[in-house]
């Protein structure tokens, strides 16, 4: 699968799917890039600073993103302060 392709599916994801359940506990997440088999995100709002951040990244976003490239090893949040 092509970079486009493969970004295109998990920018689906993380709108249509992942980023609702985080805004159900009052985060925000936002799809950055794909750098060869790590997802880059943003996790704003109550995800900022929030102790429970690794396990949504670990149990959560990974798992979900892997159904969908399953050549996924990583996911690697930023942290926006701006919106909290």
């Amino acid at each position: 699968m092509n970079q486009a392709a493969a970004e295109h599916r998990v920018r689906d994801l993380v709108q249509n799917v992942l980023a609702p359940l985080v805004a159900k506990d009052g985060g925000k997440l936002v799809f950055d890039r794909i750098e060869g088999t790590t997802v880059h995100v943003q996790l704003s709002a109550a995800c900022a600073g929030c102790p429970g951040r690794a396990l949504t990244i670990e149990l959560l976003l990974l798992p979900a993103m892997k159904l969908e490239l399953p050549e996924l090893t990583a996911v690697l949040a930023s942290t926006s302060f701006e919106d909290t």
